[in-house]
């Protein structure tokens, strides 16, 4: 079975099992794109990743399929008219996905499906996230700016030079000796996660979440 024909199979499964569905799955053209990393709908196309795609279970691949059609079917790409493409995203996803489990629907792991948005708009989703996001700002300021207070050296107290572990002397230090003021070395990043994810985000990505990158 080529790449092609497992998405036209999984149609079919779909259309047996959720009708409503499977039938406006049927509108979308079928394209294999394997610069997509799991899978993606602009309203005429359905483009997925058939590598990532062939890995999934069968009924997380009919899952896939109806997550995609739902975004079309609620016209999210019509919705967005402006917002923080990410955080949309998130959004529809979060609202899709609770739609779809509620129906028995699966879908692989992981993917956004808070309880606490059930019953919720796109928009209404999409503002309570917003929110969210501007609370953790202000807390990371806050963090920050008590972190920076406590960094600053007290009245009456000279702070150390940076890189002095040895007591200084009056002696005059020779070029290219330590103390003389030359950067260090730059310690090697730490790399971080986010989140699909998100989450944060969400949910990274060789992730199995399914973003929607061409909704615009």
């Amino acid at each position: 079975m080529t790449t092609t024909d497992l998405m036209h199979a999984t149609r079919t499964r779909l259309v047996m099992n959720h009708p409503w569905w499977g039938s406006l799955a049927l509108h979308l053209q079928i394209v294999v794109d394997e610069t997509v990393q799991t899978a993606c709908v602009n309203g005429v196309q359905l483009r997925y990743n058939p590598t990532w795609f062939a890995s999934l279970t069968s009924v997380e691949q009919e899952g896939v399929c109806a997550h995609e059609v739902a975004h079309c079917a609620l016209g999210h790409i019509f919705r967005m008219k402006g917002r923080d493409h990410k955080t949309a995203n998130v959004a529809a996803d979060h609202v899709v996905n609770l739609l779809l489990k509620a129906a028995g629907m699966h879908l692989p792991e992981p993917h956004y499906a808070d309880p606490v948005y059930a019953g919720r708009s796109f928009e209404a989703v999409y503002a309570l996230l917003q929110q969210k996001q501007e609370q953790q700002q202000k807390s990371d300021k806050a963090d920050q700016s008590v972190q920076g207070a406590a960094d600053q050296p007290q009245p009456n107290q000279t702070p150390n030079p940076v890189g002095a572990d040895v007591p200084q002397t009056d002696k005059a230090e020779k070029p290219g000796q330590p103390g003389e003021g030359a950067p260090e070395k730059p310690s090697q990043a730490v790399q971080g996660n986010d989140g699909d994810g998100k989450p944060t985000q969400t949910p990274t990505p060789g992730s199995k979440t399914m973003p929607c990158p061409t909704v615009a």
